[in-house]
Parts: C-alpha cells; structure tokens; sequence
C-alpha cells in the first residue's frame, strides 16, 4: 500500500515538474523566472518552516549540500534550455538520472527492488535517454544538459536521505525550499545589480507559476521517497519527459517525430512495469 501510494505521488510530481520545466522554457527571462520560482517556494515555505522547528546539524548540513548542488544545478538548467530545445535538453538532463538513483538507493540507502521494477527503471532510462541522442545537440548543449542531470542525481540523493532521516519531516522540506531560496537571488542581484529588480517584475507572470509548480512537484516527491524505493520514484518522476514532449509541442511548438514517439512509449513500458510490480 505504501509503495502504491509512493508512486501515485511520484506521478504528481512528474507532471507539475515537466509543466514547471516548460514555463520556465517558456520564459524570455529564464535566470529571473527561476529566481522567482526559487522566491516563491521560500516565501511560502518560510511560515512553515518557523512554526514546524529546528533541524538536528546532520540535516543542516544535508541542507547546505543541498543548497550549494541545487544552485549549481539551475544555473546550467538555464543554460541548457537557452541554448538548446525544451524536448532535447530536458531528455537528456533527466535520462540518466532514475538508473543512477535506483543504484545509490540500493547501495547506499539500503533499498531493495523487484525484478519488474528492474525492468522498468531500464525501460524508462533508455527510452529517455533515446529522446535526445542523434538530435543535433551542440556540444555545449551536450554538457549543459549533462551537469544538470548530473547535479539532479546528487542533490536528489542527500534529499532523500534527509526526508528518510527527519523526525519531523515536515520541518526539514519547508527549511530545504527555504535554504533552496536564497543563493540564486543573491547571485542574480549581484550579476544585474540596478536591472535585477525590473527582470524579475517582467518575468513573475511566469514565475510564479512555475515557482507553484516546483514546490507541488518536489514535496510530493519527497514524501514519495519516505514510501517507495528511490529509484522507482525517479523513474516515474523522470516519466515526465513524456509530458515534456506535449508540452513542447503545444506550449514552445517543437516538433514531434516517430522516433520520439516509439521512445515515448518505450517509457511508459517501464512505468506500467513498475505499476504491476509493486502491485
């Protein structure tokens, strides 16, 4: 029941992050729309935060890792999707990312997992991974793309391993969009100085939204995790690139070909493994 209900989570979270990832595409502005995401999930995130309490300093420091990667991570998030399409460089950042959590959550935070749900993780990896090989991505593009997916693996690791550990887990994900807040405003401020006030009223519109979405998108996923293997909630988590692929189409007016159709579906092979395995 409790790994169901992971995964049904998961599902929630795939959808408000591919949703989230095509405003911010979307964006002629796309540090100061992060920014603003970034403002509102702490804005929001803060009362909550206060009245839920203090973190033991093992959790502050998984926070501050979590912060520092995260940072890293949206700025080359931000390069990636100027430089490149949404349904190219979003693939790719999240393509490697749900084999690569499947292994560290075995290894290192002591899961266990079902031979469908083997199967499904590869399904979806490959599938993902198929969506951006052979498009005409420069190699900028290429690494751009990478890092981020590599930062992903990393902060999303010391994530869950804090939502596992928490007591009071509420209190560790309202400080973690907390501390997530504060170093991209800081750098933006310090980067367009006079202009960065102007760049974030312009982009708030879609800032906002896409700030709204992130902070569903992440805590679901997050609780996720506390109920279901962490590399069966990536996989699913990182399904999204299906929704991605529709929302590039109709939102951003990218082209959709037969190869990344047959890939779409070889994704949702894996997904509907993972359902009937941890039925």
């Amino acid at each position: 029941m409790s790994v169901s209900a992971g995964l049904a989570l998961a599902g929630v979270s795939a959808f408000t992050a591919a949703t989230s990832h095509a405003y911010l595409k979307a964006g002629e502005d796309k540090l100061a729309v992060r920014v603003c995401s970034a403002l509102l999930c702490a804005a929001l995130a803060l009362p909550v935060a206060l009245w839920a309490g203090n973190l033991s300093l093992n959790l502050w420091l998984l926070l501050a890792g979590f912060a520092l990667l995260s940072f890293i991570n949206q700025l080359t998030m931000v390069v990636s999707y100027e430089i490149s399409d949404f349904s190219h460089a979003y693939p790719l950042a999240r393509g490697v990312v749900p084999l690569a959590m499947a292994m560290l959550g075995v290894f290192y935070l002591g899961d266990t997992l079902t031979t469908p749900a083997i199967f499904g993780i590869f399904a979806i990896t490959f599938g993902i991974l198929a969506l951006a090989l052979g498009r005409g991505m420069s190699r900028r593009g290429w690494g751009a793309a990478a890092f981020t997916g590599l930062t992903t693996i990393i902060y999303s690791l010391l994530a869950a391993q804090g939502m596992r550990e928490a007591d009071n887990i509420v209190a560790f994900l309202a400080w973690l969009f907390v501390t997530d807040g504060i170093l991209l405003p800081i750098y933006l401020a310090w980067r367009f100085r006079g202009d960065a006030v102007p760049r974030l009223r312009s982009a708030w519109p879609m800032g906002w939204q896409s700030g709204l979405l992130t902070l569903i998108s992440f805590a679901t996923w997050s609780f996720a995790v506390r109920l279901a293997p962490v590399g069966v909630v990536s996989a699913i988590r990182e399904s999204s690139v299906l929704i991605a692929l529709v929302l590039a189409s109709l939102m951003l007016k990218e082209r959709l070909d037969q190869w990344r159709i047959a890939s779409g579906l070889l994704i949702v092979s894996g997904a509907v493994a993972i359902v009937l395995g941890a039925g």
